[in-house]
Order: C-alpha cells, then structure tokens, then sequence
C-alpha cells in the first residue's frame, strides 16, 4: 500500500508559475539539430529550457487561439 504525502506546512513559501503561450511561433524556429536550441541566436531560451520544467511535446486542442488558450487555462 501506498503511503500518503504528508500535507504542506502553513509556513511553507508559495512557489511562483508562470505559464507562457506563443501564438503563431513554431517550435522549429527555435531548434538546431534535433530537439536542440539555438543556444547562438536563441540564448535566453537556451537558458529557459535549461532551469524551467518545458513540455516540449505539449500541443493544445486547437489551432485557434481562441479556442486553444481557454483550453489551456481551464482545469479537468
């Protein structure tokens, strides 16, 4: 049987998200190689994707903006 995780403390910092949605800017753009970046024209990306948790393969359920963001914004 599994053991339950122990709940949070009250004390415990709140941990900042930022979710980051790029209209009309194909992943392609950004890679050298395969699944690499461009660390030379992409530096601040490269650093990104280095200490950020990055879902490479996360797509959404539309190509339309207005469809897609509330999809990714709604929780099931």
């Amino acid at each position: 049987p599994a053991t339950p995780a122990p709940a949070p403390s009250s004390d415990a910092k709140p941990k900042t998200v930022v979710f980051v949605v790029f209209d009309e800017f194909p992943l392609a753009t950004l890679l050298t190689g395969p699944g690499v970046i461009d660390s030379r024209w992409f530096p601040t990306f490269d650093l990104l994707s280095r200490e950020a948790a990055w879902y490479r393969e996360a797509r959404s359920v539309s190509d339309d903006t207005f469809k897609a963001v509330p999809a990714l914004l709604t929780r099931t």
